[in-house]
Formats: C-alpha cells, structure tokens, sequence
C-alpha cells in the first residue's frame, strides 16, 4: 500500500537522457517563477 504513494523513479536512474530531461524541465520551470516574480 505504501509503495502505492510513492513515484516510480526507476527511469531516472538507469535513463540519462530522462534525467536530464527532468532536470531541464526543472529549470525552465524555476525560470519562469523567476521571471514571473521579476514582472510583478
């Protein structure tokens, strides 16, 4: 049941590219807070 709350992150250890993927998004997504605070 508790395995059931928990996300998977088994292709984020053996996919680099996934890794990098997320950690892109990552960013992007801590960039555009970023900008948004900036334009207010």
């Amino acid at each position: 049941m508790a395995s059931k709350l928990f996300v998977d992150v088994t292709p984020l250890k053996h996919s680099p590219d996934f890794r990098r993927l997320w950690l892109g998004n990552g960013i992007s997504t801590f960039g555009g807070y970023m900008a948004a605070y900036a334009v207010m």
